[in-house]
């Protein structure tokens, strides 16, 4: 929890409340479990240490031992967030949902560099990263835009 701080001790006291508010309301121990359960379930991320690499064959998120790669090629769209990259595999169904959020800590012109240097070499000409205007997103068919 030591990039989270607050945010991270407030998400866990809200998730002990719901957890003890479902028990309370159901009036059931065994409910309360159950919320409590699928409330982990929900937020392992925030709790789990996850490691992050960026090199020339993709991004690698190591969590729990396992190691898996997002190749350049895969990416699609890529939204500037407040702490960090969503990478989206682009315009299809729960896009949000099958993407990577690249959390960049104090690192956030690192990241940006390196992600949208890596972008431009695999995509060449056809697809461009633009953080500057707005929600940046691979964009095809547009000119060079600067980081």
């Amino acid at each position: 929890m030591e990039e989270g701080g607050a945010a991270a001790w407030l998400l866990t006291a809200v998730l002990l409340s719901l957890t003890a508010l479902v028990g309370w309301v159901m009036a059931s121990a065994v409910w309360a479990l159950a919320a409590g359960g699928l409330v982990i379930v929900a937020a392992w991320r925030y709790f789990v240490p996850v490691y992050f690499e960026i090199n020339a064959q993709g991004i690698f998120q190591e969590a729990f031992g396992r190691r898996q790669r997002i190749a350049w090629r895969s990416i699609g769209h890529v939204e500037l967030c407040r702490d960090g990259l969503l990478l989206t595999p682009g315009d299809v169904c729960c896009a949000a949902l099958r993407g990577l959020y690249l959390p960049w800590g104090r690192n956030r012109a690192e990241v940006l560099a390196l992600v949208g240097y890596h972008l431009q070499q695999v995509h060449h000409d056809e697809r461009i990263l633009d953080f500057e205007t707005g929600p940046a997103e691979v964009r095809r068919d547009e000119h060079l835009h600067r980081l």
